[in-house]
């Protein structure tokens, strides 16, 4: 995954939740008996920076394995399972509306593309983190 000053800027905070393709977690862990579903997740910090001013990247993960959210201007939906230690995501698919900014809405293609690229996921209480293959790491917090 090629780092920009685009993506820095709007997609750093995007670049590992989301893909079109199948995306798979190698490792998961829950810790403190946070749980994942039932609870949206809102992206704070993406490698360092946060995201742009003005947008939110959301995340939620049903008890009957939907997966939903939103990237920042559109809504994506898909599929997510859990199997071996593993969360898999699959069948995702989002809205195509423009957005109002270029730079939200590169923002948003970032974070969608990213998914596919995630090898780690870690929850810990009001805390979720996702870490890509080449190291960007991108940190949530349950939504209030």
């Amino acid at each position: 995954m090629r780092v920009t000053r685009t993506w820095a800027r709007t997609g750093a905070v995007t670049a590992a939740l989301f893909g079109l393709t199948a995306c798979a977690y190698q490792a998961w862990h829950e810790s403190g008996g946070e749980q994942l579903t039932g609870s949206a997740w809102v992206l704070r910090d993406a490698t360092g920076l946060p995201p742009l001013r003005g947008s939110s990247l959301t995340l939620l993960l049903s008890p009957d394995g939907q997966v939903s959210g939103s990237g920042g201007c559109n809504r994506f939906v898909g599929r997510w399972t859990k199997q071996r230690g593993r969360l898999i995501m699959s069948g995702m698919a989002s809205t195509m509306m423009a957005c109002a900014d270029n730079a939200v809405m590169e923002q948003e293609q970032a974070f969608l593309k990213a998914l596919e690229g995630t090898s780690l996921a870690t929850a810990t209480p009001g805390k979720l983190v996702l870490q890509t293959h080449d190291g960007h790491v991108f940190t949530f917090a349950s939504a209030p």
